[in-house]
């Protein structure tokens, strides 16, 4: 009798569906100075992904690429081996460009309450012509 009980739980342990989020926190601080934590819960049924490939083509020149309206969290890395260059701002220079190095991602996840909808974000990659920035958008749906 044990041993179809034990069954029977594995069983119903495993038919369970499950939900699958992300988790993000975030650190107001309180009047006394002391700090509280706050959680954000995003499910996957809430957002639609959408990745887009923008080529930079000519090494001189800045791209852009403009958020949805709908968009509320993103990302973005570079699919070649090579540093580039990205800002929020236009006519980028030393001091309004920052460099994504080269295999890692930029995300927008944990800065709760900002607004992404129609940014536009700029880059350029000095070093190389024909580099593919993939830009991942989460949609409000």
């Amino acid at each position: 009798m044990r041993k179809l009980k034990s069954i029977f739980i594995s069983l119903v342990l495993i038919s369970f569906p499950m939900i699958s989020f992300s988790q993000v926190v975030k650190y107001e601080k309180n009047i006394d100075g002391s700090y509280r934590g706050i959680y954000t819960k995003t499910t996957d049924d809430t957002l639609s992904e959408t990745i887009v490939d923008l080529s930079l083509a000519d090494s001189s020149t800045e791209y852009s690429y403009t958020l949805p309206s709908s968009c509320k969290e993103y990302e973005f890395q570079c699919e070649q081996n090579v540093d580039v260059r990205y800002s929020s701002g236009a006519g980028g220079t030393d001091t309004n460009y920052r460099t994504l190095k080269a295999g890692t991602t930029w995300s927008s996840w944990g800065r709760i309450g900002t607004n992404y909808a129609n940014k536009t974000l700029y880059f350029k990659c000095p070093s190389q012509n024909n580099v593919v920035i993939q830009i991942t958008i989460w949609n409000k749906l």
